[in-house]
């Protein structure tokens, strides 16, 4: 019997463009932070990584240019999603949560990591900034 329109199933499920996207997405964020701390050690604002850092000033503006950087990587999912953009950048947000909560835990009871607020703010902020990467994919357009 045939269906009418209204009750086709939806298309299946692009796994292979979705994760490529998630990846892409992930991908900046590392590269983008990694270059960026690696820069701040360059010009002698980070300690050498040999080095602990010290002080919130440090902490303050790692976590600084990690949100910039979570939620471009956002964004930059949101862009090559296949469909249902904000998801994708929601879905980052969520996988940059767990990843940071194996942080957290990497850090807990170790105060040579630093202060454990930074790794409990990158978790906390990981959903918004997956958000609001989505969110500008919105409002700015491809």
């Amino acid at each position: 019997m045939p269906t009418s329109s209204s009750e086709r199933p939806e298309k299946p499920r692009q796994f292979w463009p979705s994760m490529g996207a998630l990846f892409a997405g992930l991908l900046s964020i590392v590269v983008l932070s990694l270059a960026t701390d690696h820069l701040l050690r360059l010009v002698g604002i980070f300690p050498p990584a040999s080095e602990t850092m010290a002080g919130t000033a440090l902490f303050l503006l790692a976590l600084g240019h990690r949100l910039i950087f979570a939620t471009l990587g956002s964004y930059l999912t949101a862009l090559l999603a296949p469909r249902r953009p904000m998801r994708h950048a929601v879905e980052l947000g969520i996988v940059g949560f767990v990843l940071n909560l194996g942080g957290l835990a990497a850090a807990w009871g170790r105060p040579e990591m630093g202060p454990l607020w930074y790794p409990i703010a990158l978790s906390l902020s990981s959903i918004p900034c997956g958000w609001l990467g989505g969110w500008l994919h919105q409002r700015l357009g491809p």
